[in-house]
């Protein structure tokens, strides 16, 4: 997926997301965006309903802070 940079951007003022946008934030594939998710790294979502899932941008962020501060501490 390619986020089109012209258009104004939920995650630039932070809120919601759907999976596959927040695959594209994390440069990862749509199926490691669901493993994450299966083993707790990233927080189940909010339903919003039965087939809509999304994530707030701020514990994608969270996510990624997380795992920079755990690689920093192995190094």
């Amino acid at each position: 997926m390619v986020l089109d940079t012209n258009k104004p951007s939920i995650v630039s003022g932070g809120g919601l997301v759907r999976a596959r946008e927040g695959a594209a934030i994390l440069r990862v594939s749509l199926s490691s965006y669901w493993r994450y998710v299966q083993q707790g790294l990233l927080p189940r979502g909010i339903r919003l309903t039965p087939r809509c899932t999304v994530w707030r941008v701020a514990d994608i962020e969270a996510f990624v802070t997380r795992q920079a501060a755990k690689n920093s501490e192995a190094a």
